[in-house]
């Protein structure tokens, strides 16, 4: 960093537990932009400390209204930027791609794909169950990273005769996937925006997303649920029965001009 020309550092991290390196890091001649992308920043690190580390910052991003009020305890209003981090997707390059786009199931008329760590709160194993019982669908499931329900998701595929499970797979894999669905399905019970929302909004797929946090423009909102609720819903949106509201906020793409335009 020091070596480095450019006068701005952009770091973007996780969650708040990323600024205890800053009490290593030495002093720089450089301003420095702070993102982090978890929705919920609450942590076990004390007020105190929070403040020093965030006063290192000459910039700070808040993506979320809940992000905005949680910097407003211990820094300025003035150091706050209310951005996206949201950059749209590549196009995907099929001849570097692992993926057989000529697998018999993506002939398939209702193509389904949800994503997510292996977690509860990204209710996958809803995801799977509910698709196992439509026989007209495939569902393409995507995780990443550990999490306690990967044993649980393998088996549920393994029972499923049209589903597929893909773990760990790069940007340009994952892109042609979605551009290959037609829907997009995120249950999920806690989010902070959900990249792969706007993505698939972007390739073109209809989107239901849960209402916990703000969606990208015209994802259709799936309202706080259980799994029976969950399993009419799909079956509605399915069958085109768009009996949902629809996210009407337009959110902007990250833009770099803007973010430096007066730090």
């Amino acid at each position: 960093i020091s070596l480095n020309k450019n006068n701005i550092i952009h770091f973007n991290f996780s969650n708040v537990k990323s600024l205890i390196m800053f009490l290593m890091f030495p002093r720089i001649n450089k301003k420095m932009i702070l993102m982090l992308h978890h929705g919920n920043l609450y942590s076990d690190i004390p007020n105190f400390l929070l403040k020093y580390l965030l006063s290192k910052f000459n910039k700070v991003i808040a993506i979320s209204e809940q992000q905005e009020k949680f910097y407003l305890q211990f820094i300025n209003h003035s150091k706050i930027i209310r951005m996206s981090s949201y950059y749209p997707p590549t196009k995907p390059i099929l001849n570097s791609s692992k993926i057989d786009t000529n697998n018999l199931l993506f002939k398939k008329s209702k193509i389904a794909l949800c994503s997510g760590y292996p977690k509860e709160l990204y209710h996958i194993d809803w995801c799977i169950e509910v698709f196992s019982k439509i026989k007209d669908s495939v569902l393409i499931v995507c995780t990443y990273g550990d999490g306690d329900q990967i044993s649980k998701i393998i088996e549920l595929v393994k029972k499923s005769k049209n589903i597929i499970h893909y773990h760990n797979l790069d940007e340009n894999d994952f892109n042609l996937l979605l551009s290959k669905s037609h829907y997009y399905i995120r249950p999920t019970s806690i989010d902070s925006f959900g990249i792969a929302v706007a993505d698939a909004n972007n390739f073109g797929l209809k989107v239901l997303a849960s209402n916990v946090c703000k969606r990208y423009q015209e994802t259709y909102l799936l309202n706080l649920f259980t799994y029976d609720s969950f399993e009419k819903d799909i079956n509605l949106f399915l069958e085109n029965k768009y009996l949902f509201e629809q996210e009407k906020d337009i959110i902007k793409n990250f833009n770099y001009s803007t973010l430096i335009k007066d730090i």
